[in-house]
């Protein structure tokens, strides 16, 4: 059994949108959603967008998983939060949940101390408490580090931190824990 290239006409706007594609593909990591849009706000019409992107997807020039992955260790090393992280993934027409390893693998034990100790360890076993808390604990804690880091600066700093978090994509809740915390300790 061999196998046979199949050659495929393309209009002159086909190759120009696959063109432009893998331009835009080759500066950074694009999601499909990005590219279609950004075809049609160029003056593609949307099937002709649409068709150059499935052509990239289907070439591997562009992946919305490996966008996914991309977006989402960017925002972690920025210090964003898990729901920000998702709102922002569905904005790009990815679910968080088709990127293998979400959340587990983004969120690391490189994001905490390794050398906290764990005060609930009930035998003399002094290990880290990373894989001992709830994820809304660990979100918390990268909340806190996020207000040691960068503390808020202004006189309310109460209402300062909870927005500082909010904006980053913390949900509610985190925030309102982190900076009760927050303010405990200073």
């Amino acid at each position: 059994m061999s196998l046979v290239p199949i050659m495929v006409e393309r209009t002159e706007d086909e190759t120009k949108a696959f063109e432009k594609v893998s331009r835009l593909a080759c500066a950074r990591e694009r999601g499909s959603r990005e590219l279609i849009d950004r075809l049609v706000r160029d003056g593609f019409s949307r099937e002709v967008a649409e068709s150059a992107v499935q052509r990239a997807l289907d070439c591997g020039l562009i992946d919305d998983t490996r966008y996914g992955a991309v977006l989402i260790r960017t925002r972690v090393s920025q210090g964003r939060g898990r729901k920000g992280i998702e709102d922002e993934l569905e904005r790009a027409g990815i679910a968080a949940t088709d990127i293998p390893g979400w959340p587990e693998e983004f969120f690391s034990v490189d994001d905490f101390d390794p050398f906290r100790v764990n005060a609930n360890a009930e035998d003399d076993v002094v290990g880290c408490t990373f894989g001992c808390e709830s994820s809304d604990e660990q979100e918390v804690e990268r909340a806190l580090a996020l207000l040691r880091r960068k503390p808020p600066r202004s006189k309310n700093i109460q209402a300062s931190a909870y927005r500082k978090l909010v904006t980053k994509g913390y949900s509610t809740s985190v925030a309102s824990a982190a900076t009760r915390r927050f303010m405990e300790e200073n």
